[in-house]
């Protein structure tokens, strides 16, 4: 665990994990937003059908789901070597 450990680099780790993890997620919003937004506005432009647009909804999603996924904020201890 990464408390547990004694001295102050176990903090450190804490933090940079921290601050990993809100790039992510500061990542993931931007993407979100943008493509929502994209889709969105083709449809209320008559572009796209409104279904498509509603499809695309999930996808962005699911962008977002596999980006997390692929993404690790902390590293655990079989990963430190």
């Amino acid at each position: 665990m990464l408390v547990r450990r004694p001295g102050l680099a176990p903090l450190v780790e804490l933090f940079d994990g921290a601050a990993a993890t809100m790039a992510v997620i500061r990542r993931n919003l931007r993407v979100s937003l943008a493509y929502n937004l994209l889709g969105g506005t083709l449809a209320v432009t008559g572009l796209i059908h409104p279904l498509i647009a509603a499809v695309m909804m999930p996808l962005s999603s699911l962008s977002v789901l596999f980006s997390s996924s692929r993404t690790r904020g902390f590293r655990t201890e079989k990963d430190v070597p």
